[in-house]
């Protein structure tokens, strides 16, 4: 995936450029209290670098979600509806699948995380919730085989690991004809995605300095009246 290509989806997700000025103003007017207050240990200026920095930082993973699934549907594999609506136990319930896609007449799912790093209530209900996808799956495709893996990015976050293998060791669905846990690029080298971690590595790099030197020169805001009030003015 070129770099251009990349920058198109993660400018779907969060505010570059003028827009950083824009979402930092209208969250200054919708809470100024958030940002000016008498007990703060950092400036005005670094409060807004900080709450932009976060903002975007927090979207990451949807990024890499659809980032990912580009690469599926460029390389063979048909994705699924990833949103959908599905009665479990009598009622509707509504399930979101980080990467559902078929290949060869088998059906896939992907729990992709950036990092390990869950506490134990998150990590129980994450895997319970894994678990759940599954066995809707196979009511969805009862006649297909399942696949199903847990894969965190950052492979050098590694907090629940044992755990992880436990349940998945644990898991004996006669339906499923492959399961696991993957970190880093093991994950897309089975899928014989070779080139994407180093690809989506490098689009990283080459966005955080040009992101962050847009961030890095937010205005002083005091000494910026006419920019200030041009970005109100499309608030």
């Amino acid at each position: 995936m070129i770099y251009e290509e990349f920058k198109e989806i993660v400018e779907k997700h969060i505010n570059v450029g003028g827009k950083l000025y824009q979402q930092a103003i209208k969250k200054m007017i919708d809470e100024p209290s958030m940002f000016c207050s008498d007990f703060r240990l950092t400036s005005f200026r670094t409060k807004i670098i900080q709450h932009l920095t976060q903002s975007n930082e927090i979207k990451l993973g949807d990024i890499l979600e659809e980032v990912f699934t580009d690469y599926l549907g460029k390389n063979g594999y048909t994705n699924l509806e990833k949103n959908i609506t599905h009665i479990v136990k009598g009622k509707e319930k509504k399930l979101s699948f980080d990467q559902r896609f078929e290949y060869n007449n088998e059906i896939y799912l992907i729990e992709q995380k950036i990092r390990d790093n869950h506490d134990s209530t998150k990590k129980t209900g994450q895997f319970d919730n894994f678990e759940l996808k599954l066995e809707v799956l196979h009511e969805l495709h009862p006649t297909k085989k399942i696949n199903g893996y847990m894969w965190f990015i950052d492979e050098n976050v590694v907090k629940n690991k044992n755990y992880y293998e436990t349940r998945f060791n644990n898991l004996n669905f006669t339906y499923l004809k492959d399961k696991g846990l993957y970190y880093g690029d093991k994950m897309l080298k089975k899928l014989k995605l070779d080139d994407a971690y180093s690809e989506i590595i490098s689009n990283l790099a080459e966005l955080r300095e040009i992101g962050n030197d847009d961030i890095i020169n937010f205005p002083d805001i005091d000494k910026s009246a006419p920019l200030l009030t041009n970005v109100v003015a499309n608030v």
